[in-house]
């Protein structure tokens, strides 16, 4: 390729368009044409040793000069692709504000090109074919130009993030049970999310209103842990590191939706980050940072930063919680939040979390035990790009206790403009190695560590 690649992503192909030997597609966008390309992982031979293999498709559509930055796909083959609002080359027009897919077949028909590009949300399969230098004349207002999206795959939806902190809903509809293949048709459309949050978590200073109000990041639950009837389906994370937690279910009564067919988007729960702790027991559950050559422990200085240039975030499994703060032109702060199950413990007599400007609030669980949160920090070279779980996803998130015999320890990748720093999630039976190692450097000293340790396991599991 001679142009540069501004956006690229791994997805599954639809089944009968390539050979069997193609297991995957990688997408190489760049401002002049997106392009297919067939990814294998077979052995020459038997016995012989599997080996990647790359197969050139001939499938690629030009863009007209429109970067496209983010690309996702389903499973089942489809591919879903938004761009930058800015040039990201010189003489590019940068984006369009909308969403498109890209739609390839085996076998070109008389009215149907094998590769195709169909804007979904700026005018449709009809705007598709208008050139270039008549779009403007019909263009969205940048006010409502998509910034970024989430594919649900589990419910068939898509989430797309305006650029005015408005969250629209589509539906895929489905021919057949998990089969989600139909046009996207918008279903809802959220509202001043900032007077909705507001009233959910009033006087708070993390949560910012007006103009000032800003979404940042959009993250889906998976169905096993949004609960049933969708009562939790997606998150959705202001620059100050506000959680705003959406719902399938109607407010008011109970709105039968079923997973794949769900027309409702409501604001249910508004959570402000934890303030990141200075110290931590030995005994908590704790995160360390690999990258650059060096290996460290979350920061003592989170207390100290204002987080509110938050650009990249995500919620995982389990509770857990990620956001890069652009601190420096040259250094982001990680904050990393996890449950704090010992105090949320019936032993536990703690009700409250502490926000960062000093502030409480508390959240009750079904149980009726507050829900508490650990934060800590870790400062990240660079500007941070994008962050993902590398560890492969459980069915189920069991009690960590149960599970680290049998699974390894929980990584995320964390990409910058400077290289790639890896967050580990720290598992009981990690930080008691740590402590037993400590014990043995200092001669046998500080047994009351191990004593800590225990007691707070106890209390936790």
């Amino acid at each position: 390729m001679s142009d540069v690649i501004v956006g690229v992503a791994l997805v599954r192909p639809r089944p009968g368009v390539f050979v069997d030997s193609i297991a995957h597609i990688l997408v190489l966008a760049t401002p002049s044409a997106v392009t297919l390309v067939g990814l294998g992982y077979t052995a020459s031979a038997p016995g012989a040793k599997k080996e990647v293999t790359f197969f050139l498709t001939g499938l690629s559509v030009p863009t007209d000069g429109v970067s496209f930055t983010t690309i996702r796909g389903t499973p089942s083959g489809r591919i879903f692709l938004t761009s930058s609002p800015d040039p990201l080359t010189p003489g590019g027009i940068g984006g369009d504000g909308a969403l498109h897919e890209l739609v390839y077949q085996a076998q070109e028909g008389w009215f149907a090109k094998r590769c195709t590009l169909h804007n979904i949300t700026g005018g449709g399969i009809a705007k598709s074919v208008v050139p270039a230098f008549l779009r403007s004349l019909s263009a969205l207002p940048q006010a409502e130009w998509i910034v970024s999206f989430q594919l649900d795959t589990e419910r068939g939806l898509v989430y797309t993030l305006l650029r005015n902190s408005t969250i629209e809903m589509f539906q895929l509809p489905s021919s057949s049970p998990g089969k989600f293949d139909g046009v996207p048709t918008k279903v809802a459309k959220t509202g001043d999310l900032s007077r909705q949050a507001a009233m959910l978590l009033p006087n708070n200073p993390m949560l910012k209103t007006g103009s000032a109000f800003r979404l940042v990041a959009l993250e889906v639950v998976p169905v096993a842990e949004g609960g049933a009837n969708n009562k939790i389906a997606l998150v959705a994370v202001t620059t100050t590191g506000v959680r705003l937690y959406f719902s399938h279910q109607r407010r008011g009564y109970y709105y039968g939706a079923s997973m794949g067919s769900a027309a409702a988007l409501e604001l249910a729960h508004v959570r402000p980050p934890p303030a990141p702790q200075s110290q931590h027991g030995q005994g908590s559950q704790q995160l360390q940072v690999q990258g650059q050559g060096q290996q460290q422990q979350q920061g003592q200085q989170g207390q100290h930063i204002p987080f509110n240039a938050i650009m990249h975030a995500q919620h995982a499994p389990g509770g857990l919680f990620f956001a890069a703060n652009n601190l420096t032109p040259d250094l982001d702060v990680l904050l990393v939040c996890a449950p704090d199950v010992a105090a949320s413990s019936p032993s536990s007599s703690s009700a409250v979390v502490a926000t960062g400007q000093g502030h409480q609030s508390a959240s009750s669980s079904s149980s009726g035990r507050p829900f508490t949160e650990l934060a800590g920090t870790v400062e990240i070279p660079g500007r941070t790009w994008d962050l993902a779980e590398v560890t492969p996803r459980r069915a189920a998130l069991l009690n960590e206790l149960a599970t680290q015999p049998t699974h390894p320890r929980r990584e995320w990748v964390v990409l910058t403009n400077m290289g790639a720093s890896v967050v580990v999630r720290q598992r009981p039976v990690d930080t008691l190695l740590d402590v037993l190692e400590g014990v043995s450097m200092s001669g046998g000293g500080g047994q009351g560590e191990i004593g800590v340790f225990f007691e707070r396991c106890v209390d936790t599991f």
